[in-house]
């Protein structure tokens, strides 16, 4: 954009009204801007918000659904974007439920060291430990 085609509309905004499935903008001017999800959509106030304030500046009638009918990928190619995220998800569950479950038996070895020291003492462990360092070396 250039300088005199930026819009600032913070300040015109008057009030927002979620109400599921809509979500209505009141401005200033007196006008008001409604998106709604589409059946079988999740409402998501903030894709709403988004999506209202597009409309305001992009026009009604269609007019902002066609830039982002142009520009937005293909729902084939957007549910296939979700499924990699997803997969990166649960790989990134499945690594952290990994550590916690590798802190926790750390854990448990500490305690059980500590019991088998206090059965049969610290030594037991050290000279054990002693001998390791020298076949290491």
């Amino acid at each position: 954009f250039e300088k005199d085609h930026e819009m600032d509309i913070r300040d015109n905004i008057k009030d927002v009204i979620f109400n599921d499935p809509a979500t209505i903008i009141l401005w200033k001017d007196g006008s008001k801007t409604v998106v709604k999800s589409q059946d079988g959509e999740l409402y998501d106030p903030e894709k709403g918000f988004a999506m209202a304030i597009s409309k305001k500046v992009l026009g009604g009638r269609g007019n902002y659904y066609e830039v982002f009918k142009k520009w937005v990928p293909e729902e084939e190619k957007v549910k296939k974007l979700l499924e990699i995220q997803f997969d990166g998800e649960s790989f990134a569950k499945s690594v952290r439920e990994g550590l916690t479950n590798g802190i926790k038996a750390m854990e448990s070895l500490k305690v059980a060291k500590e019991a088998l020291n206090s059965i049969y003492g610290s030594k037991a462990f050290e000279k054990k430990e002693s001998e390791e360092d020298k076949t290491e070396e």
